[in-house]
């Protein structure tokens, strides 16, 4: 029975009258107007609290108590007496004029509201809100003198049905609402007591994946892989195989799930058990390398007989792994001095004028023979097709578009690039007076110098070689431009990307003259000639850089030269006329305005290929724990990228 009224507010006319006449006044009205809406017992509580309050003394006096139960036991939001106070002291409190109209309410803001503002808000007894402008809300409400405190509060949205080895988006709330312990990775909820998840977070909540506890077919104890000794002149490791292996059959089961034919339930739920007890084997034995051949050999022959319409499968990656015991294995052996001489004569820098130029070369501080990078197989250049299984299937046909689209650039390709560029400029070299070459100490652009000088016109070798800081490079370029004496410059480097780092040299030059409030270089124009092994083909059409047209202002012009031109990701996906889907599909994975690079003489990084073939892994489009989230380098996922990863030949360049 609920005999407090709804409204407490008072008129000025309806105070004056009840302190004149020692009353209840207007409370009077109110509780007799209520019990003609309530029966039973509610209807005559209401009238004998009318009939009392309206005795003169007695009545104000029940008038006064009832107001002050009202407020503090009501549970909803109750007008005041009009008694004196102030809004909360809260500093994120906001107070609303009486007159103001119906308010603007955020989310987690302490706003002090009138009566009547209350009221227009419709809250109901369970919090929430019959205006249809706030039915995504709770509010909570406490009395504060003339008005109330409001808080409005999102509804939590249900936390969804987790399927397994499926990566889901979470709000932050729901996540806390999933209560997963850090240290097990376990759920306190009753329902996700066979399960573990493995996360990581976005800017506003997480990807969470859902994991078996315990393999849904019951698998013996890894046997593990062979000892490294055993493994003595295999191409690739027993474990990195059983990784391959592994993927590409999950990747095979999940075609077979998504296909264009609907399988029988029967066969799906064969299938989905098979599926995730390969993905557990994978997460907790593959990935960990504590799983070898035997084990490998040993799910397979449990998988035909729990999953017998899909023998065949298995089958094959059976015959796979016995026929690696057939592949012949190949020695390592140390590069001798001829080995080194055949790679010289191969990319062209064993040449007739070698001995002279190479004195010439150690007087300006270049090194005669350059350092070479080693030999690599081509397998060992391409990414491995992991780096594709390890997509979700949504993203695959991208990835292998993306791969396919990858340019593998041997070391003798990029020589013969830079000796074209310059026997293309050796007419022009020679009409100089003179020369310098500018290089980067340790970086890609002193051994370049090393490389490309040996291609420069003989008659014409240049007079210096100035080096300059990554970090300060347009200081130290300013210097070398105004004061060397030259008006002529080359700069040689191996690779070009985005041009992010080109056009960050030249914003700096430029803001030196900024800095020096230097309008242009004095006397005659300088030039400088930058040479590349490789550059992206859209950006070299115009070659209108960043800050090109600002410093040809200044006296400055920059020449770009290159003879291996690299088409974007945008361009190809024109060219190949690819479905809308896949071309979305490819953007999630990949920059399209970037060619996608592979070298021979560093592994591949963020800029030359996109993340999923460099890092094996790219947001919520990579299996959860098989990504590059869950461990500390590439390397630790022993070349997902690369087959090897390739250390730079001149990172100890003297």
């Amino acid at each position: 029975m609920k005999l407090i009224l709804n409204d407490y507010g008072f008129s000025s006319k309806e105070i004056l009258f009840a302190s004149l006449t020692l009353t209840g006044g207007a409370l009077v009205t109110r509780h007799w107007d209520q019990s003609n809406k309530e029966t039973g017992i509610a209807k005559w509580g209401h009238r004998t609290i009318a009939i009392i309050e309206a005795v003169p003394l007695l009545g104000g006096v029940v008038a006064i108590i009832e107001i002050i139960a009202a407020k503090f036991l009501s549970r909803g939001p109750v007008p005041s007496s009009g008694s004196s106070g102030g809004p909360s002291s809260s500093s994120r409190s906001i107070v609303l004029n009486k007159a103001e109209a119906f308010p603007q309410l955020e989310f987690d803001t302490a706003t002090t509201l009138t009566h009547d503002q209350v009221r227009a808000l419709k809250i109901r007894e369970d919090m929430k809100s019959d205006h249809p402008k706030y039915a995504d809300s709770l509010f909570h409400t406490s009395p504060c003198g003339d008005g109330f405190v409001v808080t409005r509060k999102p509804i939590q949205k249900p936390l969804p049905q987790l399927e397994f080895n499926v990566p889901t988006i979470l709000t932050n709330e729901q996540v806390i609402a999933l209560k997963i312990r850090i240290d097990t990775k376990k759920s306190d909820l009753p329902e996700y007591a066979d399960s573990i998840f493995h996360w990581f977070c976005l800017s506003d909540g997480a990807v969470v994946t859902r994991k078996h506890l315990q393999p849904p077919i019951d698998i013996p104890p890894l046997v593990g892989p062979k000892k490294a000794a055993e493994n003595e002149g295999v191409l690739f490791s027993e474990g990195l195989k059983v990784r391959s292996f592994t993927l590409d059959l999950i990747s095979h089961l999940e075609d077979l799930e998504m296909g264009p034919e609907e399988l029988p339930v029967g066969k799906k739920i064969l299938l989905k058990e098979a599926k995730d007890t390969l993905i557990w084997f994978l997460d907790m034995g593959v990935m960990k390398k504590e799983a070898g051949f035997t084990d490998f050999l040993g799910l397979m022959d449990l998988l035909q007989s729990k999953a017998e319409p899909f023998t065949p499968i298995f089958q094959r990656y059976v015959d796979l792994v016995k026929l690696q015991d057939k592949l012949p294995r190949h020695i390592k052996k140390e590069e001798g001095h001829w080995d080194k001489i055949r790679k010289m004569v191969r990319s062209g820098l064993f040449n007739k004028t070698m001995v002279e130029t190479a004195e010439h070369a150690k007087k300006i501080g270049l090194h005669p023979i350059p350092v070479l990078p080693k030999d690599q197989r081509i397998v060992n250049l391409y990414p491995t097709i992991d780096a594709i299984n390890l997509l979700t299937s949504s993203h695959r046909e991208a990835g292998r578009w993306l791969m396919n689209q990858t340019r593998v650039i041997t070391f003798r390709e990029m020589c013969q690039s830079i000796k074209a560029s310059c026997e293309q400029l050796r007419d022009t070299i020679l009409q100089w007076d003179d020369y310098c070459l500018l290089a980067i100490p340790k970086k890609s652009q002193a051994w370049m110098a090393d490389i490309a000088y040996r291609y420069l016109p003989q008659e014409k070798m240049p007079r210096e070689i100035l080096n300059f800081s990554h970090y300060s490079a347009g200081k130290d370029l300013y210097k070398h431009i105004t004061t060397s004496g030259s008006d002529h410059f080359i700069l040689f480097d191996d690779s070009a990307y985005s041009c992010q780092q080109l056009e960050g040299y030249l914003s700096d030059l430029n803001g030196q003259f900024e800095i020096k409030k230097s309008p242009d270089v004095p006397g005659k124009t300088k030039h400088i000639y930058i040479i590349f092994g490789s550059f992206p083909e859209d950006k070299y059409s115009d070659r209108k850089l960043i800050y090109y047209e600002e410093l040809k202002r200044r006296n400055i012009e920059v020449h770009l030269v290159s003879n291996l031109l690299l088409k974007n990701c945008g361009s190809q996906m024109k060219k190949d006329d690819l479905s809308s889907d896949t071309q979305k599909q490819i953007e999630d994975l990949a920059v399209i305005d970037h060619p996608q690079v592979a070298t021979e003489w560093k592994r591949p990084d963020f800029m030359s290929t996109s993340m999923f073939i460099s890092q094996g892994f790219i947001h919520i489009h990579g299996k959860g724990i098989f990504g590059a989230h869950n461990y500390t380098s590439a390397e630790s996922l022993d070349g997902v990228g690369p087959i090897t990863p390739i250390k730079t030949c001149y990172s100890n360049l003297l």
